[in-house]
């Protein structure tokens, strides 16, 4: 019978865990990262990068971080201001495969 109640306690404290997690991570903004962001871009590659919307990330099993109106500057010989123009990326990531090492 001790052996339910120690069980049920376990159980209890991981939801609750996962419930602040959630409840945590649902309400950070992730808008603090679009400086570094650019600013890494632009280390790496010489060219602006420019996020204009918001920074968004569905939480779940298979996360999904999403941006809007993108764009990242062209060459100084190129035609147009911009190389790329997007209006929307998303990028998702399988946690179960991810925890063995593998990215999806």
């Amino acid at each position: 019978m001790r052996w339910k109640w120690i069980l049920g306690i376990v159980a209890l404290v991981i939801v609750a865990l996962i419930v602040a997690s959630w409840v945590i991570i649902s309400r950070y903004d992730f808008n603090q990262f679009k400086p570094r962001i650019a600013q890494m871009v632009k280390e790496s590659t010489g060219r602006e990068l420019r996020v204009r919307g918001d920074l968004k990330l569905a939480i779940g099993l298979r996360p999904t971080l999403a941006a809007e109106g993108i764009t990242f500057q062209n060459a100084a010989w190129g035609s147009r201001p911009e190389l790329a123009k997007i209006q929307r990326f998303e990028v998702q990531v399988e946690i179960l495969p991810l925890i063995f090492g593998n990215l999806h």
